[in-house]
Parts: C-alpha cells; sequence; structure tokens
C-alpha cells in the first residue's frame, strides 16, 4: 500500500518561522523560491505522536500505529490519557529507544534529504505558485527528519515531517506533499473560515488536491511510478477519499481559476461526510 499522504495536523508545538504577508501572483510573475531546512527535532517526535493518537485518525488507530513502528496497545492508552503528563514515562522510553537505534540513520538520511532537495526547491517553488496562483505563506519550511513519522504536515504553521527511512524517490515526494499540504490548507482558510468548511473537509480538498499538482508534467519526472490523480487513492490508506477524488479531478481540470476550483470544491465537500475510515 502507497504510503503517500499521511496524517496532517495543526501543530502547536513548533515555532512557525519566517512567516511572511500573502500576495496573490499571476503566472507571468515572480515566483519566489521556497527555503527548505531539514532538522532532527526529538521532542517534536514525541509531542506529535501524542497527539497523532489523541483523536480520530482518518487512516484508523491500527493502521497509523503500524506505520509509525508503536503497538496498538500503546497507541490506545495514548489515546485515552487525557493529558501528555499521563503518558511521558511511556514516550519517552519509547523515544529514547527509537533514537539509540535509528540515530545515527537519522543524521544520514537528513544529508540525504538536503542533496535530494537542492536540485528541484527552486523548479517545486515555480509550478507550486504558478498552479496554485498564491506565493508561499511562509519563507521558510522546516521538515523534521523523524524517526516514527513517514509523513506529517501543519494546517496552521511550516513545520512538517518525514520519515528517516523512506527510499530516494519517496524522500522527495513526500516532503512535496506535506508542504503542498500545508500551503493548500492556508489557501483554502484564506477564503473560507471554519464555520463554512470544517478542518476536516479543507484536510480532504488539500490532500486531494496536492496529488493533482504534483502530477504537474514538469515535476512527474521527479517521481516517477506514481499513482496518477484521478486514481490515487484508491490504493492508499484513504480509500475513503476515492470518489470524492474523481469529482475533484474533473473540476480541476476544468478549472478557470484556482479560486473558480476552490470554490466549486467546495460545494461538493460539505456534503461529503466519509473523511475517516
Amino acid at each position: 500500500m502507497l504510503a503517500v499522504g499521511l496524517f496532517v495536523t495543526s501543530c502547536a508545538a513548533g515555532k512557525n518561522v519566517g512567516s511572511t504577508a500573502h500576495q496573490t501572483l499571476s503566472p507571468e510573475k515572480a515566483h519566489p523560491i521556497l527555503k527548505l531546512t531539514f532538522i532532527t527535532d526529538k521532542d517534536f517526535d514525541k509531542r506529535r505522536i501524542y497527539g497523532m493518537f489523541h483523536h480520530d485518525d482518518p487512516a484508523g488507530l491500527e493502521s497509523r500505529a503500524r506505520s509509525m513502528g508503536i503497538d496498538p496497545g500503546l497507541a490506545r492508552t495514548m489515546g485515552a490519557a487525557d493529558d501528555i503528563a499521563e503518558i511521558e514515562k511511556e514516550l519517552d522510553e519509547l523515544v529514547d529507544a527509537r533514537f539509540e537505534q535509528v540515530g545515527e540513520r537519522i543524521a544520514t538520511a537528513q544529508k540525504e534529504y538536503t542533496e535530494a532537495w537542492a536540485p528541484i526547491i527552486e523548479l517545486f517553488s515555480k509550478v507550486t505558485t504558478e498552479v496554485t496562483g498564491h506565493g508561499w505563506f511562509y519563507d521558510e519550511y522546516i521538515c523534521v527528519v523523524s524517526a516514527f513519522h513517514p509523513g506529517l504536515s501543519d494546517w496552521y504553521g511550516n513545520k512538517i515531517a518525514a520519515g528517516c527511512d523512506l527510499m530516494p524517490v519517496l524522500k522527495k515526494r513526500i516532503v512535496a506533499h506535506e508542504i503542498l499540504l500545508s500551503h493548500l490548507f492556508h489557501i483554502t482558510r484564506k477564503y473560507y473560515g471554519k464555520q463554512e468548511v470544517d478542518d476536516w473537509r479543507v484536510w480532504v480538498f488539500s490532500e486531494i488536491t496536492a496529488v493533482f499538482v504534483l502530477d504537474d508534467e514538469r515535476l512527474r519526472e521527479q517521481w516517477p511510478g506514481m499513482p496518477a490523480g484521478g486514481s490515487y487513492f484508491a490504493n492508499s490508506n484513504y480509500p475513503q477519499l476515492a470518489s470524492v477524488e474523481k469529482d475533484l479531478k474533473k473540476m480541476f481540470d476544468a478549472r478557470k481559476s484556482f479560486k473558480d476550483y476552490i470554490d466549486s470544491s467546495v460545494v461538493i465537500l460539505k456534503r461529503f461526510q466519509d473523511t475517516h475510515r
């Protein structure tokens, strides 16, 4: 099963770095190049583990726990805790043991990510701002090279995560997906508040639309062999999105503008019920 497009969460932890005023671009105007920095952050890994299991996960708890190499029983215990302090000892033991096991691998992966992204960040920035018609909301995205999270985005910030053990093509694809998911969430929230469209439906829109943007012919050669948009989610960890993906693909291909696509999608999303498995 393809492991791209893993769950996103709004990160209360993690400083939003280098925020800038939002700008709307036309395709003819300059396309600012996003800065992307790869770091290690043990505390981030720990706190996002707790956050991951402390809500109703759209992929399902057991599926999420397996993808993170965590015992589902421990995941359920975390989910039942009213506060991270209740489970801190178990979390510390889990995280310390994993970092002891893969610490050197994380350091190597941090270098691999940096080298993989150096040649493509300019192209990725150009295509993203062209297709969405929006400049970046932040000068920089921070990517935590994670011992646990294969892919993690940030609905309201600029700190994402990608796994230290991903194969080379996914080191590019998953990071691109998680940045795009955050960017698309921010764009949608510029036009629609939570009273009009709730977070989970904006997540559905962003998750699906990220795949469409990454399908751009200028980017596809960076991740060969990935399923095409329109039939992507049927075999993903979010198969419940497959039906609405088809509807959104038709609207994306027929869009007069990206804002037109958002507006048309919102009508569909308000009726969509199956955000979770």
